[in-house]
């Protein structure tokens, strides 16, 4: 029985470990894997890219990270500029796929590498948490840089669409968010995946994973809560999902959505396209949803 329960206690160990490894220090993509992808779904192509005209920008996170964004200048003089946060083991070189889009609709643009990824310093995605303070510094410098009357919107994808959330329920001084496949809480999607990827059960594995969060990264998945974060935000939020999302379950979007109750709000769903499949499967749609939804909110 001792052997038994020392056994079992040694397999949680190893299953904590496993968790904490893949949903924090999950290998990152580097440029080329993030071309090979864009490429292979036809959304951007390598020799279109000409890295020197982006401007790039480093700033020091307030726990002393060096993180680097690439701002995009438009042609056209414009007060109008859209962060683009891309999602978990990304990098801003997948944010390239929108570049084109935004800089024919006017905007500048700030492709950001999100710390711990591309070529940013840090060791831990924290979710939201840390990655929201980190936004507060990249809007100052936006500031700084344009002046303080610019209008700001953030376009996120995954985790980048739930910082945004995040952000704009904590400092409100944003215009619009778009919101591509976040999820609700960090709680609800590790329960989601654990029980639907790793087809495990969620409890204790949870509990145990979260204070491994709390030890190591210094924060805990109970804090990250873009769905209540959002509900006393007065912007208006674009959410978008693929139907068939298996990493982060379209519901989280749509329930989102409906509890806001916001009347400048759209939602769009995505038949077939998995996680951050969206813009692949439809291009031409979303661009017009998100054209439609800029012009309804006067940006």
């Amino acid at each position: 029985m001792i052997i038994f329960f020392i056994f079992f206690l040694f397999l949680i160990y190893i299953l904590s470990n496993f968790a904490f490894e893949n949903i924090i220090l999950s290998p990152r993509k580097s440029k080329i894997d993030a071309f090979d992808l864009l490429e292979k779904r036809g959304l951007y192509s390598n020799y279109k890219f000409k890295e020197s005209a982006l401007e790039e920008i480093e700033i020091l996170s307030h726990d002393k990270f060096k993180l680097k964004s690439y701002f995009a200048k438009n042609d056209s003089y414009s007060d109008k500029v859209i962060l683009i946060i891309h999602g978990y083991t990304a990098n801003h070189y997948i944010s390239l796929q929108f570049i084109d889009f935004y800089l024919n609709n006017g905007f500048n643009i700030l492709l950001i590498d999100s710390r711990s990824h591309g070529n940013s310093e840090g060791k831990y995605a924290t979710y939201g948490i840390k990655e929201r303070e980190d936004i507060k510094l990249w809007i100052r410098t936006l500031k700084d840089k344009l002046g303080n009357n610019i209008k700001i919107g953030i376009h996120g994808q995954s985790m980048g669409a739930s910082t945004a959330l995040m952000y704009g329920g904590k400092y409100k001084d944003i215009d619009f968010i778009i919101a591509d496949c976040p999820y609700s809480s960090g709680k609800d999607i590790l329960k989601y995946q654990f029980k639907h990827i790793v087809k495990i059960t969620p409890y204790p594995l949870y509990q145990l994973v979260n204070v491994l969060f709390k030890i190591r990264c210094k924060f805990s998945m109970n804090s990250v809560n873009p769905s209540s974060d959002i509900l006393n935000l007065n912007i208006p939020i674009l959410f978008i999902h693929g139907k068939e999302d298996k990493i982060i379950p379209y519901y989280m979007s749509k329930n989102m959505y409906k509890l806001r109750n916001n009347k400048y709000d759209k939602i769009f769903i995505v038949d077939h396209a998995d996680h951050v499949e969206s813009y692949m499967y439809n291009k031409t749609q979303y661009e017009n949803i998100i054209i439609k939804f800029l012009n309804e909110v006067y940006i």
